[in-house]
């Protein structure tokens, strides 16, 4: 016989929960939409899709461009010269291969911010690639 013991993290604590107890206003951490992968060497903004790592996206815009709340975008190491970037409300973008090796924004002449985010919006592991006027606003 099996025993399942359900166990939720509380105020930074693990608690089990005990006969008749309920979990109410739990959020939870773990991303519950989908993945959406990005890679400078073999993604194709034509084929790309959304859920399939076999199938990325050659551009973050792209990706950005068919994620929603709670999806996960993962950016291949590489250099992604884009602007203009507004992330979605609730969307993760992280670089699978640290700030070290994935960069995003590194334009000539640029001519729009290169990332604009929103609310409940998490960015991880890449470099942004600002030019030397530019302003931070929230």
């Amino acid at each position: 016989m099996v025993v399942k013991i359900p166990i939720v993290l509380s105020g930074g604590e693990l608690e089990q929960l005990q006969a008749g107890d309920s979990i109410t206003g739990a959020v939870s951490s773990i991303p519950t939409g989908n993945t959406i992968w990005v890679d400078a060497v073999n993604g194709d903004d034509g084929t790309g899709t959304s859920g399939r790592q076999d199938l990325p996206f050659l551009t973050v815009g792209a990706a950005i461009a068919v994620a929603a709340s709670g999806d996960t975008i993962l950016v291949r190491p590489g250099t992604y010269a884009e602007e203009g970037l507004t992330v979605p409300t609730g969307v993760a973008i992280r670089g699978t291969g640290g700030w070290q090796t994935t960069f995003i924004g590194f334009t000539a002449g640029r001519t729009a911010n290169t990332l604009t985010l929103t609310d409940e919006t998490t960015i991880q592991g890449l470099t942004f690639y600002v030019s030397a006027s530019a302003s931070f606003a929230s």
